[in-house]
């Protein structure tokens, strides 16, 4: 697995949040196996079963928007993709309601 090079991804402020990053996650896995996925969370949410996907689990973050930010200091990589799309999720239920017709 190379270690200069990863994916870090943050959930704060809303669980669903966390359940999207770890969809993402796992989706980044089959597309690029060998590159680790870190996340950075809140305490609260540190032993989801979910987590399990991740390389690795970081806590301390606030239940804030600017959390993506304040993790990108904590990187281990020389590159680092973080995505940045917080409403992840509002965006997968656009799409369902838009396939439904109901937008």
């Amino acid at each position: 697995m190379r270690t200069d090079e990863g994916f870090l991804l943050v959930a704060t402020n809303w669980k669903p949040y966390l359940t999207a990053a770890q969809m993402l996650c796992d989706s980044l896995k089959e597309f690029a196996p060998d590159h680790p996925v870190i996340l950075f969370t809140e305490d609260r949410w540190l032993n989801d079963p979910g987590n399990h996907i991740f390389d690795e689990v970081n806590g301390k973050m606030p239940r804030s928007n600017r959390a993506k930010l304040l993790a990108l200091k904590d990187t281990p990589f020389d590159v680092t993709v973080i995505w940045i799309r917080y409403d992840l999720y509002h965006l997968m239920l656009f799409s369902i309601w838009r396939i439904k017709g109901w937008v």
